[in-house]
């Protein structure tokens, strides 16, 4: 969750860094609502490290998080879309383990 604080935070630098240095996937979720932490993403990506940047913002999509009740669907059905497209597609066609086709069902609603 890409908040103000993010790239400074010890936990959080745990896991990005494994992350890239894995080459996992991260699918990033921009607060911009700065009466909620937020920031804006361009301030967020320049504050990421240089080796990580690419991984974090280079060929996926930065999902914004919606906080209107009418738009968190739309948001986490974004984020649905993300996780499926970063593996490999499997998820899309229902191969994936723990109920990929059923997650892929629901996102396309």
């Amino acid at each position: 969750f890409l908040s103000r604080g993010y790239f400074a935070s010890k936990a959080c630098k745990i896991e990005y860094m494994a992350a890239c240095r894995l080459g996992k996937p991260i699918v990033v979720v921009h607060e911009s609502n700065e009466n909620h932490g937020g920031a804006p993403l361009e301030e967020l990506r320049d504050q990421c490290p240089d080796e990580c940047r690419a991984h974090l913002f280079g060929s996926r999509a930065v999902v914004p998080w919606l906080r209107s009740e009418v738009f968190q669907l739309v948001t986490l059905k974004k984020i649905v879309a993300v996780v499926l497209s970063a593996d490999g597609g499997e998820g899309a066609t229902g191969k994936q383990a723990g109920g990929g086709g059923e997650i892929a069902r629901v996102a396309s609603e």
